[in-house]
């Protein structure tokens, strides 16, 4: 699915990034770029398990065979960038569609969509939605056109469209892993699904 798919048309215009959650590697979180070589960048249409393979073949991280995909819930880390970046906002109030399950498997109403053959309710976002160990909501958006953000069932990392401001806290924080995208980013399947 191109990037498209993933944030509202009142946001595309934005700058956009990739904000990638953590793996397992037993107790401890796994960054995406421990998969890589020193030579190597974290690209913008990583897949997790093409990396691990990759990590793998190379002999980069020796226990790498119990290494699982990030889980699709929020880490500390990941919950407070996201906290702090919604906190910026001159108005924090969002809409979000959380996820309910796959088309074939509910029965569709009205106070339900359907994105690709998925489920989603909305409703206002709440503090809670960005907790550690959540899941954040698939989709969000502000009502001012200054933040979204959009990923599939179970992710393994979300697209943000940000404002200038929103967009540079979130890139250079160094204590989350992202990459700026373009609107032509293919983001592979989720690693978690």
């Amino acid at each position: 699915m191109k990037l498209r798919g993933f944030i509202p048309e009142t946001h595309e215009e934005l700058r956009q990034l990739r904000l990638f959650y953590p793996g397992r590697l037993g107790e401890d979180s796994l960054s995406w770029r421990s998969l890589l070589t020193d030579s190597e960048e974290l690209q913008p249409d990583a897949d997790w398990h093409e990396l691990r393979r990759a990590a793998l073949e190379t002999g980069l991280v020796p226990t790498l065979a119990t290494a699982m995909p990030p889980t699709g819930r929020l880490g500390a880390i990941e919950a407070a960038a996201l906290q702090s970046a919604a906190g910026m906002l001159a108005d924090p109030r969002m809409t979000c569609l959380r996820w309910r399950g796959y088309e074939h498997q509910q029965h569709v109403t009205a106070s339900t969509r359907v994105v690709d053959g998925n489920i989603y309710t909305e409703a206002a976002l709440t503090p809670d939605d960005l907790s550690e160990g959540c899941y954040l909501p698939s989709f969000a958006w502000d009502s001012h056109g200054a933040l979204a953000w959009g990923s599939r069932p179970y992710p393994d990392s979300v697209v943000i469209a940000a404002g200038d401001d929103i967009f540079r806290a979130l890139h250079q924080n160094e204590d989350i892993e992202t990459v700026s995208i373009t609107r032509s980013t293919i983001i592979p399947p989720s690693a978690s699904d």
